[in-house]
């Protein structure tokens, strides 16, 4: 590999949508993402010297026989 890589863990901070909200930008780019949700949410974000990539994801936990939207 030869490259220095960053990864941390991410999640929001209640189930308020105002926490559960993060925003990736690159001033170089000039370009971003902004990513929210209205459930409390966890991401995994790697970040190399060429490119960075982030997927969030919801825990979704459903009785059998109960509904979920």
């Amino acid at each position: 590999m030869g490259q220095d890589v960053v990864t941390t863990p991410l999640e929001g901070f209640s189930d308020s949508p105002k926490d559960n909200e993060i925003r990736i930008e690159s001033a170089k780019l000039g370009a971003g993402m902004k990513i929210s949700s209205d459930r409390r949410w966890r991401a995994n974000p790697c970040v190399d010297p060429q490119r960075g990539a982030i997927e969030p994801f919801v825990a979704i936990a459903i009785e059998p026989g109960a509904e979920f939207s």
